[in-house]
C-alpha cells in the first residue's frame, strides 16, 4: 500500500506534527473507549484532529494527552450525563515551532 496516501492529505486547517499521531483504531485500542466516543471527541474539538480526505480522523496526542482522555473517559463512565471539567475537554495547543 502506498504509505504516503493517507499520511498527508489532511483536509484541516493545520498539519499535525508526525510524532504522536494516531488513527481512530489505534486511540481506541489504546484507550479502551468505543469507536463512536473517539469521534464524538473529535468532532466536539476535544482533541487535536484533522479528517483526512477519505473522510478518516487522524488525532495527534502525546503522553499528556493521552492521559487527558484515560481521565475524560473515566469522568464520563462514572458522571454519564454530567457536565465535562474544561481541563479534561480543552487539547493541549500544537506546538507550532519545529
Amino acid at each position: 500500500s502506498d504509505m504516503t496516501a493517507d499520511k498527508d492529505r489532511l483536509a484541516g486547517k493545520q498539519n499535525l506534527p508526525q510524532a504522536n499521531r494516531w488513527s481512530t483504531p489505534q486511540l481506541v485500542k489504546e484507550l479502551g473507549v468505543p469507536t463512536t466516543t473517539v469521534c464524538h471527541w473529535c468532532r466536539r474539538g476535544w482533541l487535536q484532529a484533522v479528517k483526512t480526505r477519505s473522510n478518516r480522523w487522524v488525532v495527534w496526542a502525546d503522553e499528556d494527552e493521552i492521559g487527558r482522555l484515560r481521565r475524560l473517559f473515566a469522568h464520563q463512565r462514572s458522571n454519564p450525563g454530567a457536565e465535562y471539567p474544561s481541563d479534561l475537554t480543552t487539547p493541549k495547543p500544537l506546538e507550532t515551532s519545529h
